[in-house]
């Protein structure tokens, strides 16, 4: 096992307390879960919503620009993050940090200066706080210059790390800490440790407010202070996440939405009480299904190429399909925008009508959830990384 770094030593050295408790770490800034304009997280926001009121192209006849990323480095994560005018592309083993007109700036990985040696693949997406990308692989999370991809500092655990959310300035992980299962949360301006709750318990979203966790063993939620770790609700284990899937979870100021057995169910986010469900697969369990929210809750199933929108009151608006459908569906102004295997179908959000469809992936393969900034739309697609607009 890699040995631990200094700054983690001294992050758990005075930690104390029994089984189960939230205890305080050492040193750092204040929790802040403010966070800046812009698409810096895979899926948005700390709480998956997919979704900005920016809008993107509503028509397209071509592709702006494309790039391709080898097909030996597929990607395995859920979305791109963006700074500045930098995209933030995860791949199996690398990050490359390209323009937003299509320019590659730089690369790095496992293998990369500052990177453990033992690390062999990338285990989460780009995150981004103020000029800091952050990512994990193998025992550690990495804090990167987001503008050039040079690590300033790490954060070591004594495990790979199974879950990772960013709000604000603080980072959530679940991973073993000094032998036990624990979710940490981490000062992510210097990689102190404010706090540490023991368990297995996997972060899946957060806003301002809330936290939400899954327990690993049972799949059910978990509502947690983001401040202090504290546990406020347990959800009923009816109201499981799907395979502790973020994907499946979105979180608002105060409402939880999660799909779990082919339905899609709206809870307070401050008790976990579910409010409503909808029905959304009539054909069987979707663990598979991905969320954008914005005016209605978007319900995309990639295996049964089906895209649905649900109204905020679980009335459903419109369900249609979309073919070749794959994982990952965002909102922009008025647009849906669905990840196909070879770019992406934009789709009105008042009707479910298709704008237009671009396919500029020359191998064809798994797909991002797209990012949409600027007027623009942006995705990777088999090996394939592209911008359309309406220009």
């Amino acid at each position: 096992m890699p040995s631990l770094t200094r700054r983690h030593l001294l992050a758990t050295a005075a930690v104390t307390g029994g089984l189960g408790a939230a205890l305080a770490g050492t040193g750092g800034a204040e929790h802040d879960p403010t966070e800046a304009d812009g698409w810096r997280h895979p899926q948005a926001t700390p709480g998956n919503m997919a979704a900005t009121e920016s809008s993107g192209p509503r028509s397209a006849e071509r592709v702006d620009w494309s790039h391709e990323i080898t097909p030996t480095q597929r990607h395995r994560f859920r979305g791109l993050a963006r700074h500045g005018d930098t995209l933030l592309v995860p791949t199996h083993r690398r990050l490359f940090g390209v323009s937003t007109d299509g320019e590659r700036r730089f690369e790095v990985g496992p293998g990369s200066t500052g990177f453990d040696s033992l690390a062999s693949q990338l285990d989460s997406g780009p995150r981004v706080f103020g000029d800091t990308c952050f990512l994990t692989a193998g025992v550690s999370v990495y804090a990167l210059d987001a503008a050039t991809g040079r690590p300033r500092w790490r954060h070591d655990v004594n495990s790979s790390i199974g879950g990772v959310v960013l709000l604000g300035n603080t980072l959530y992980l679940a991973a073993l800490v000094d032998g036990d299962d624990a979710l940490v949360a981490v000062d992510a301006t210097d990689g102190t440790r404010r706090w540490r709750r023991d368990g297995r318990l996997v972060p899946l979203a957060a806003s301002a407010t809330h936290l939400v966790v899954a327990e690993y063993d049972t799949g059910a939620l978990r509502g947690v202070d983001p401040e202090t770790g504290a546990h406020r609700w347990t959800s009923d284990p009816g109201v499981a996440a799907p395979s502790l899937s973020p994907a499946a979870v979105a979180l608002g100021d105060e409402t939880l939405w999660h799909i779990q057995d082919g339905s899609l169910a709206a809870a307070d986010a401050t008790t976990g009480e579910v409010r409503w469900r909808e029905r959304v697969a009539d054909d069987g369990p979707e663990s598979g299904a991905r969320l954008a929210v914005a005016d209605a809750v978007y319900v995309l199933e990639p295996d049964a190429d089906r895209l649905t929108a649900i109204d905020p009151t679980g009335d459903r608006r419109w369900s249609r399909s979309v073919d070749d459908a794959a994982y990952g569906v965002a909102v922009g102004g008025a647009t849906a925008y669905v990840a196909t295997h070879g770019g992406l179908e934009a789709v009105a959000t008042a009707d479910g009508a298709t704008r237009f469809r671009v396919t500029p992936a020359s191998t064809p393969g798994d797909a991002l959830t797209p990012l949409v900034a600027d007027g623009a739309v942006y995705g990777l697609a088999g090996d394939t990384l592209y911008g359309v607009t309406d220009r």
